[in-house]
């Protein structure tokens, strides 16, 4: 993506991205229509992701698509850490990415199109 993103436009796109995901749990990220790729009007991003996209666009944000992800995952991370204490319980993206379960895709996706934007976090 040549224009760089804001974190609301990235929001955006997430959360559309991911309510179609919602609609289409047998679909995968690539295959959202709106990405010019498939005829749409979104270029390219880092992973099929606006939040990974933005990262890559911000170069001071050290931990691409990691600890500083713009997306509030349930971890307090990125999409693909585990909660270390819940017995090495997936983040719900990577719970997403792995099922089968058409229904459960359906609602992970959803899950994950209302995640909020991570609040900014203080430096020490």
């Amino acid at each position: 993506m040549s224009k760089k993103l804001t974190k609301k436009e990235a929001h955006k796109i997430h959360q559309a991205l991911w309510t179609w995901l919602s609609e289409n749990p047998d679909k995968g990220k690539s295959s959202w229509p709106d990405w010019k790729e498939n005829k749409g009007s979104i270029p390219w991003c880092a992973n099929h992701c606006p939040a990974c996209e933005y990262e890559a666009q911000h170069p001071a944000l050290i931990g691409y698509c990691g600890v500083n992800c713009i997306i509030a995952w349930p971890a307090g991370y990125g999409c693909q850490w585990m909660f270390e204490d819940k017995g090495q319980q997936h983040e719900i993206y990577n719970q997403w990415y792995y099922s089968d379960d058409l229904k459960l895709r359906a609602s992970l996706a959803k899950q994950i199109a209302d995640l909020p934007l991570r609040k900014r976090r203080n430096k020490k």
